[in-house]
């Protein structure tokens, strides 16, 4: 009988208590118009630069994967883990 309640604890409760809310919730895509910040190849964090989303670039699974930015140095294409979402934009 303990044998049979460990293996349903292990097996049934603790997975209950470790769940990955990372990947169980959704979060808002990035949109063109919202203003981020973003990390070049060689800059710390205090040195990250400011731009606007000007165009999203759609993966297969229907997520937004990289952006163009317009930046004051010109277009620049970023993927989203290298950015970090300052205002989004307004829904119109």
């Amino acid at each position: 009988m303990a044998d049979t309640f460990w293996r349903r604890w292990t097996k049934e409760y603790l997975p209950i208590l470790q769940l990955r809310h990372k990947w169980m919730r959704t979060r808002r895509e990035f949109r063109v118009g919202d203003f981020v910040l973003f990390t070049g190849e060689n800059l710390n964090r205090g040195n990250w630069r400011k731009g606007v989303i000007r165009e999203v670039v759609v993966a297969n699974d229907g997520h937004v994967r990289e952006v163009l930015l317009r930046t004051s140095n010109g277009i620049v294409r970023r993927d989203i883990r290298r950015i970090c979402l300052l205002e989004g934009a307004e829904d119109v």
